[in-house]
Order: C-alpha cells, then structure tokens, then sequence
C-alpha cells in the first residue's frame, strides 16, 4: 500500500493493523527447547555411566538381584554327575548328634569306597582329635581321676580311631577339606596340597600377576590324615555383600603356591589329572584350563556358578541308609564323584544362593563340580564392562533425542521397548550365550531419562503455556479492544436519522470471532442522496477485521469525490488490488438513494444479490452484477445498475453468512429459505425483518457453531422527501 493509500486509514485502523501483525508473527521455535532436552538427556547418561564406573553399593546389590531373577529362568538339562552323601537330620536322629565318632565315620567312608566311586570330597574339617578314642579317655581318666586304663589287649589300630580313619582313607581316592583364613599369620599349613599348575603370561602383559586371593594360613586337617591322603581342597566360600553365594574361589595362592578347591581338587582326583595351565595378565586371571576344559574365571579366580536349582539338585543318599546298606543305595556311588557332607540345620553348614535361602555348603561344591565335569559354565566377561558402557551410552543418546525430538506417543512407546529390548536381550545372551551382561545401567539410564526429561518436557511445556497464555490473555485484550474499535465505526444507533421520515433503516453485525470481515455502513452523501453499503471480506478473523476497516473507510473518504456507485467501486478496488500480499478481497455492495425519488443507483462487485420488498411484484432477488469481487484484481470497470423503489418497497441486503449457515448436519440455509421468510415479512418494519431473519438462521443452525460472519441491512423507502 502506497503512501497516499495509507493516508485513507484513521488511527484506529492502524492500531488493527499491528493487531494483526502481532497474531500472524508469532510462532513457537521447538528447536531450543528440544536442544536442551537432548543435552540435559546426555549429561544424565553422563552420570550413570559415572555411577557404573564407580559402582555404588546400593545399586551393585540392585545388579546382584537382577542377575538372580535372571539366573532363576535358566533351563537345566545337562545330567547330575556328582551325589552327596548326606549327613542329614535323619541320620543324626539314628547315630547321635555331632560330632561322630571317626570310627563312625570310617564305616561311612569304607561304604562309599567299597561302592566305586571315582574320588570322594569331605566337606568335614578333620582339624581335631576323636575325644572318643580309647587312648584320648585313658589320658582323660589318668589327668582327671587318676585312674589307670590298660589297653594292652587292643590292637593299637583300634585304640585310636584316627588312626582307623587313617587307615579307611588310604585305601581310596578321597580328597580331604581343608579352610585358609586371610587374617592374622600362621605357619605354612602341612595338609594342603598344593597345584602342579603352570602359570603362562598373556600376549602383552608386562608382569605376571595372579592377583588371586592370598591366604595368611589355614586349619588343616590333623596330620595322621593328611600324611595318609595325597590329595586336598580348600572350603572356603565367599558371599558377596548381601550374603549371596554367586561365585566361588576355584583357585588360591598361598605364598607363591596355588590351591585347589575342594571340588576342583576332586574333579582332579577323578580324572586323574595332573596338571593344568592359568593364563594371567597384567589385570589378574584371564583363564583357566583343565585338561581341553576352559573355565572361565575372573580376575580373582572366582568362579561364577551356574546352580542347578534349589536344595536338592543332585542325587542325595542318606548316610544312615548307606550304612545300613538299604537296596540300590551303593548303585548310585559307582564312579561318581562323591562328596561328603551335611545339610542338618543345627549344623550351621548352609548359604544363601541366587535360588535358595537355605542352601548346603556341601550342594555349593556339587553345583561347581557340576559346571566343570559338563562344561556348562557361566560367566562375566572381562569386556562386558565396557559393553554395558557402550550400551548406556547408545540408549541413552537415542533415548534423548527421540525424547526431544519426537510426539509424546512416541516418547512414551519407545523408552517401553528399550526396557523390554534391554531386559529380554541380556537374558537371552545368559540363556543362549551363557554369559551374563547386567542390563541394569542401561535400564537405569533409560528410565531415568525418561522420567527426568518427560518432568523437563512438562516444565518447559508449562512454562510455554504460562507464556502462550500470557500472550493469548495480551492478544485477546487487543483483540478485544480492536471488536470495541471495529464496532465502534460500523453504526448501530437506530433510527440512525430520526429527523428523517422518508425511509426506514435497520442493520445487525455478528461476527463469528471477535472480530470479524462483514461491513455495512450508511451516510448522507448530500441532503437528498443516502449511501449505503454492505460487504464481505473473503477470510475470517484479524486480517478480514482489518480488510474490511480499510474498505469501509475508504468508501467513507473517497464517495464524495465519485461521480457514481460504480466509479466509487472503480476506485476501492484499484487501491485494494495494490501491495495485497495475502491476496484478501471483499464481496461488496454500495447503493445510493435518492430520498426524493426514490431512485437506487448501485454497484454490485460480486455480492449476494439483494432481495427487493416491492407492493406490485411481490418479494423477489434482484438479479445483476457490477463487476468481480473488489481487490482481486486492478484496472477493472465497474458498470452501473439502478432501479426505483415505490413508498412502501424496500431493499433487503445480506451477506453469505445468512445463506451458508449450516447445521450440525452441514445443511445450509439456502436462499430459497431466505425468500420464503422475506416472503412473510413483505409489510413488516425494518428492524423486524433483520430480527426475524437472524432468528430464522440460528433456529437452523441449532447447535452448531456460527460459521462464518452475518451482516444485514433493510431499507424502506416510506415517502418521497419533501422539499
């Protein structure tokens, strides 16, 4: 719009037009906000990949129950090899609590010799003298009472029942158990038998480093046992921080020997092997072979083991039932590996494990003998670790930027997938790959940032609101005042001439917003001639407000300088048709009464055609057009239309949103509608007919929502004016 253009507009219409700017230029940038969601998303991945480094407790004990739900789903179909002979309650309630006699114990040991058993592990510390043997209470009854017992008669064999367990364990392949302790100092413990193990270094390690747990000394068994037995294992169990027996030491070094565990030392026995190779690096254990077997350990030699199940896994006989040699009880020994123990409560001889809370220390050693002697091991990789970085450090990346970047839908199904993406992966590597990946840093991570940046969404989307909202309640309150604006030029005091008795005139505006594109105006152009205008800006809102501020003043400013209807037309649309870049255009209308006459001259640029009340024809459209709608095109001549009222006819003017109300069934209010309710106001008074019509369009309309800006105006031409 020209200069010159501009000077046409009032002060109020400019104030519409940064009304209009304002609505139209803002628009919500979502690229910062979903930059600072995916960088907070990282730094959060960040620090959980700290904390995994750093492993704190309370999440290691988290880690440690997920890796026993995930245990518990393990299938076990490798056969049971070793059996346990049981020192039970049942057993005890029959031969007498504990401790037994080692004569007892010899009958035991010679059963479970005399049934072929491959090698025989005794979970029982043989660190004391037998006080029931008949030298131990001739001592007792010499220091105590003074009384003299003479066991000249008896083989020595069987005055001391040591020396007759010495004897039964000398005829078979037992393996003695023996506990380290790793505090204080001791001697070099006798009993223990140390490994014929070699030690290799990995390919580039600087030194070798064992780095297996280092024992201080141990209680051993007494020396008429392990002077007898070639063959030893240690007992010892750790439990992790919790209490849980998850892996085991296979291998400990004691003053620069390596040793056995009892189930390793049995296996050996068994087997008859000899030797066996540890491969160390600079980190520790790297691996451990056996014969062709490669058991995995970690870098302390602890063995992680895959239990069987619950209490009772494995063959278990009853020692009572052996020694009183009930059928098929020795059948089950034959070329087994054996291993003597107990599982009677009050003995205090039980663990808790992934899978039980009352589990045998002697079913802990059959589980490890299990993994070797069918090679089913589980473990944990020295590089899982750095997987598990990898891992969390991927999900988290992804997780962030589809929860920046994509709809809350999305945000909410994927992180769920992760999680059972996460969850049935790592569970599938333990099953099928038989090692074991914690999925929990990842999980954590995934969940974290879920939940931190769908509460920082949320934050940011309020504070969006709260701002959206605030400038909603400004624009409404310009809005407001731009209703109060555009309703304030358009008139609405009737009768607007009340000195005048020559016509009748009413006129109603309803926009569908606040504000609206519908116009009319009327004013006297000299004493005798009324103009009067009708219109309908095609578009809705603050751009049709605007529009149609400018087309009603420029009607208003340039009339007096038009000769007729049609070159005032002429005239608005070359001046719309220039700088209209959002291509807006008006329906208009613009009629000029000679009040002496009776005579209208008008223009119709496109416009419903009106409908005339006229006594002698009845009520009926008035056909004809001027032009094109106004402001869509320049240079275009508007040709000039005109008819004559007779007192007491009249000129009904309306815009589309009287014919194209609709509905909620989206049927519309037709003009054949129309005519038939002007048809029943022919003689009524011009502010009846708009009143009735409008009610007529909202009884159609019903519920339904106002579609689109009315605007109405009826004319009666009463009576020539008189000069």
């Amino acid at each position: 719009m020209s200069d010159n253009q501009k000077g046409f507009l009032p002060e109020s219409a400019r104030k519409y037009l940064r009304v209009f700017h304002v609505g139209f230029s803002f628009k919500y940038t979502g690229l910062e906000v979903s930059k600072k969601i995916f960088f907070y998303g990282i730094f959060l991945t960040l620090l959980f990949l700290g904390l995994h480094l750093y492993n704190p407790m309370f999440l290691s004990f988290l880690e440690n129950k997920l890796y026993d739900t995930m245990h518990d789903s393990i299938e076990h179909k490798a056969p049971s090899l070793p059996v346990i002979v049981d020192i039970d309650e049942k057993s005890l309630l029959s031969l007498g609590q504990w401790p037994w006699s080692r004569y007892q114990l010899a009958k035991l040991f010679k059963k479970i010799s005399d049934a072929g058993a491959a090698s025989i592990g005794v979970d029982i510390l043989l660190s004391e003298p037998d006080r029931t043997s008949l030298n131990q209470v001739k001592k007792e009854l010499s220091s105590e009472l003074g009384m003299t017992l003479n066991l000249d008669n008896i083989p020595y064999h069987l005055q001391d029942n040591d020396v007759y367990l010495a004897n039964t364990l000398a005829q078979s392949h037992f393996v003695l158990g023996y506990k380290f302790f790793f505090t204080g100092t001791g001697n070099k413990p006798k009993a223990p038998v140390p490994m014929d193990i070699i030690v290799v270094k990995a390919q580039g390690s600087k030194r070798v480093s064992t780095n297996l747990y280092k024992a201080k000394g141990a209680l051993e068994p007494l020396p008429v046992f392990s002077n007898i037995v070639d063959s030893a294992g240690f007992v010892n169990v750790r439990p992790d921080a919790d209490g849980v027996i998850r892996r085991i030491p296979l291998l400990i070094e004691y003053k620069d020997r390596i040793y056995p565990s009892l189930a390793l030392a049995a296996i050996m026995k068994a087997k008859n092997i000899k030797k066996s190779v540890l491969k160390v690096s600079d980190m520790g254990v790297e691996s451990f072979y056996l014969n062709k077997i490669s058991i995995p350990l970690d870098a302390k030699g602890n063995l992680l083991i895959r239990y069987r199940g619950k209490q009772g896994s494995f063959d278990y006989v009853s020692a009572i039932d052996l020694l009183n040699d009930k059928v098929g009880v020795k059948e089950k020994l034959a070329d087994k590996i054996v291993f003597v123990g107990t599982s009677a409560t009050g003995l205090k001889d039980s663990y808790t494990t992934p899978l039980d809370t009352l589990f045998p220390g002697v079913e802990v050693h059959a589980n490890v003998a299990d993994n070797i002697l069918n090679n089913a091991f589980l473990s944990r990789p020295a590089w899982s670790r750095g997987v598990e970085v990898f891992i969390t450090l991927i999900t988290g990346v992804l997780v962030s930027l589809i929860l920046a970047c994509s709809t809350p839908f999305i945000s909410l199904v994927v992180p769920g997938v992760a999680v059972f993406g996460l969850w049935f992966a790592a569970l599938g590597m333990l099953k099928a790959g038989n090692m074991f990946f914690s999925p929990l840093y990842p999980l954590i991570n995934v969940v974290g940032c879920f939940a931190f940046l769908s509460l920082l969404r949320f934050r940011i989307a309020e504070k969006q609101a709260q701002k959206r909202a605030g400038e909603i309640h400004r624009i409404e309150s310009e809005l407001n005042v731009a209703r109060e604006i555009q309703m304030g030029v358009i008139p609405k005091i009737f009768p607007p001439f009340p000195d005048q008795d020559a016509f009748d005139l009413f006129a109603s505006l309803i926009p569908a917003r606040e504000v609206g594109g519908d116009l009319y105006d009327f004013f006297f152009m000299d004493e005798d001639h009324l103009c009067f205008t009708i219109g309908d800006v095609a578009d809705k809102g603050v751009p049709a407000s605007l529009f149609m501020v400018i087309t009603r003043t420029l009607i208003k400013n340039l009339a007096p300088f038009s000769s007729s209807p049609a070159d005032l037309m002429t005239r608005i649309n070359r001046i719309l048709s220039i700088d209209n870049p959002k291509a807006l255009f008006v329906t208009l209308f613009i009629g000029v009464l000679n009040v002496k006459t009776g005579r209208v001259e008008y223009a119709n640029g496109g416009h419903n055609p009106p409908i005339i009340f006229s006594g002698s024809k009845g009520v009926f459209f008035k056909k004809g057009i001027s032009g094109p709608v106004v402001g869509a095109m320049p240079d275009i001549p508007y040709g000039e239309l005109s008819f004559v009222l007779e007192p007491g006819d009249a000129i009904f003017l309306y815009t589309d949103g009287v014919t194209e109300a609709m509905d909620k069934e989206k049927n519309v209010f037709t003009d054949n509608q129309l005519l038939q309710v002007c048809s029943t106001l022919e003689k009524q008074p011009a502010d009846q007919v708009v009143k009735t019509v409008l009610k007529q369009v909202r009884d159609h309309a019903g519920t339904a929502p106002q579609s689109d800006d009315i605007a109405m105006m009826m004319l009666r031409f009463d009576k020539p004016k008189n000069t």
